[in-house]
């Protein structure tokens, strides 16, 4: 049995905001949140470590919850003495406990299998981060979980073994992954608009044909041409005994992912390469230390709504060229201290909406750039940056047509009619010229179906294609 109990203040400063009349503002927050995680597991066989066969959980209980009353659970909060299950995004949880995943692994006689809905962690975890434990700079909100089948082995042992019976453990590792990350995207009927983005128009799969879960017994499951699945291949050199002390090793893996999906005509590739050192230097245990990650995310999809076209489906096809590095070097005393440095890129766009080629790569939020609320700073500078191009954009717009035809005279959607309304609408919207630099999410995985409205500003490609 593993976890830990986690309770935080937090204090925020410059919160951007919903726009009252046009206008964005920013506030200050501070709030307290609280999330407990149990890791359970029932193994079988001599060895702990290496079971032969190991069943494995995550139960996570007030899973981001914020301190309080945030639901009128009590009628009255000054006399509150329930509390509700508020999440930091601003959604209730239906339940306080929850199974997060559930997994089984078990040994082959070349490899080992697991199956099931279970964790996603690769290198430092810009495309992927399981989100476990305590972060040594703010708090993993949420983490990647994927319904997977996974075959692992050791082909240079397994080939050793094969040819002379020695089945002494080396560093290559050869990894299989399928995942399945959705079988129909339909929306549950049950699923109450409080929940949002499973019911938020904007965000409902444009292509699909039922509105909401048509309840005859399996028949959404014979959709199979919008089901979406990935298969991941993994190189990876890990050597543990790279060094002189025991905390030494050299990673050094290649993680690819082709993803598709047929209704939307869909076909993504992303390739990751991640390295990790650790180096011993010296008499006194101090231990160089390296860690980097690179991926891009390559392809095209007809499923993206802010590409238009759409409804019907698919929508414009949008090619993605999306890129994101972070690398970190130092040094330290085991025990004692720790000095690093960290630096990363992503690519950014100057225009996130009605877009058919997006270069909008993000920061998974679970990586603290540069050890900062990276992502709290970006949103706000996003805010501001599209506010100011909306009005600049709507004030233009007046001015065109007041030389056209004076807006007294003829109402502005009699003029210019239905299509040339949104037209308008969508020119206003491409004005907005965000930071380049930008940053993902998640809301949550909490869910990552839970779409904040300042993570709403983040590419919804990104958001859909990005985590694996």
């Amino acid at each position: 049995m593993h976890g830990y109990y986690r309770a935080r203040y937090n204090w925020i400063g410059n919160v951007p905001l919903p726009p009252v009349a046009g206008q964005f503002a920013t506030g200050q927050a501070n709030y307290g949140q609280m999330r407990l995680r149990i890791d359970p597991e029932i193994t079988y066989g001599p060895n702990p470590d290496l079971p032969i066969a190991r069943l494995r959980f995550t139960v996570d209980g007030f899973d981001n919850v914020v301190f309080g009353d945030n639901a009128r659970v009590f009628s009255t909060p000054l006399f509150a003495v329930d509390q509700s299950a508020t999440t930091v995004d601003g959604f209730d949880l239906k339940e306080t406990l929850k199974l997060e995943r559930a997994w089984i692994e078990f040994l082959v006689p070349i490899g080992q299998i697991r199956v099931g809905r279970m964790e996603s962690q690769w290198g430092v975890g810009l495309l992927t981060h399981a989100g476990n434990g305590l972060a040594d700079w703010g708090d993993f909100l949420r983490g990647e979980t994927f319904d997977r089948i996974l075959f692992a082995t050791r082909p240079i042992t397994l080939a050793r073994a094969i040819a002379t019976g020695d089945s002494r453990q080396t560093p290559l590792i050869f990894a299989f992954v399928y995942d399945r990350l959705s079988q129909d995207p339909v929306v549950d009927s049950t699923i109450s608009v409080a929940n949002g983005a499973a019911t938020d128009p904007q965000f409902r799969p444009f292509y699909s044909t039922f509105d909401t879960r048509y309840t005859a017994p399996f028949a959404y499951l014979t959709n199979l041409d919008r089901r979406t699945s990935e298969i991941v291949g993994v190189l990876a050199w890990f050597d543990e005994e790279s060094g002189t002390s025991e905390d030494d090793e050299l990673f050094v893996g290649l993680y690819t992912v082709y993803r598709w999906q047929r209704s939307t005509e869909s076909r993504i590739t992303i390739p990751d390469l991640a390295v990790r050192l650790q180096h011993t230097v010296g008499d006194k245990g101090r231990a160089f230390t390296l860690e980097g990650e690179f991926f891009a995310i390559l392809g095209h999809s007809g499923g993206l709504a802010f590409t238009g076209g759409c409804p019907p489906a698919p929508c414009n096809r949008g090619t993605a060229h999306l890129y994101n590095v972070l690398g970190r070097i130092g040094i330290k005393d085991p025990g004692q201290w720790d000095f690093r440095v960290e630096g990363g890129f992503a690519s950014g766009d100057d225009n996130i909406l009605f877009n058919t080629r997006p270069h909008d790569a993000w920061f998974n939020t679970n990586v603290k750039v540069g050890l900062l609320m990276y992502q709290v700073a970006l949103y706000s500078l996003s805010w501001n940056r599209l506010a100011r191009a909306q009005r600049a954009g709507a004030r233009r717009e007046r001015e065109r047509l007041q030389l056209e035809v004076p807006l007294s005279a003829v109402p502005v959607r009699d003029h210019i009619g239905a299509r040339g309304a949104r037209h308008v609408l969508g020119r206003l919207g491409a004005q907005a010229r965000p930071a380049p630099l930008r940053s993902r999410r998640s809301p949550s995985a909490g869910s990552r179906r839970r779409a904040s409205s300042a993570g709403r500003l983040t590419s919804p490609f990104v958001r859909g294609l990005g985590k694996t």
